[in-house]
């Protein structure tokens, strides 16, 4: 309500494929009908295309309910320097830096956190550039193949 021009697009769907009968995401559809063209979905996109997505928004969202070892959405968006606002759960913690290169969300139950911190960015241009730089860099320098390969060696040589 604070921001009336945002647009949300739902990027993907259940199961990484093309799905129409899923209720979950019927669901969805039903409840964004009262919001008009507000909210869009896309429906499975293919990996190529996911950077042009990335590239055009302003801000990502990943309010996981489950603790996600370490989704790639998150590496996907600050590697295209779009910050993002992910769940407190899992290990995104582990790659986002709560104030710096996007946002951790406590409870992802709770549309009034999740939307403190979308109006945080939206409404903040300077600070969410900031943050995509922070968050661009972060993947340039501690996420590179070379750094993730030697984790994974260090990895199974302790097993």
């Amino acid at each position: 309500k604070s921001i009336p021009d945002v647009r949300l697009v739902i990027v993907g769907s259940p199961f990484f494929g093309a799905v129409s009968n899923d209720p979950f995401l019927k669901m969805l559809k039903n409840r964004a009908k009262k919001l008009g063209d507000a909210v869009s979905f896309t429906g499975y996109i293919d990996r190529s295309l996911l950077p042009q997505y990335y590239g055009a928004a302003d801000v990502t969202v990943l309010p996981s309910l489950f603790p996600d070892p370490f989704p790639k959405v998150v590496l996907e968006s600050m590697a295209s320097g779009t910050p993002i606002i992910a769940s407190k759960r899992g290990g995104i913690p582990e790659a986002i830096d709560h104030g710096i290169d996007g946002h951790l969300i406590d409870n992802p139950n709770d549309p009034k956190e999740i939307a403190h911190w979308i109006c945080d960015l939206l409404s903040n241009r300077a600070k969410r550039e900031q943050m995509g730089i922070e968050a661009r860099h972060k993947i340039e320098t501690k996420f590179t193949l070379a750094k993730r390969l030697a984790h994974f060696k260090r990895f199974y040589n302790t097993l």
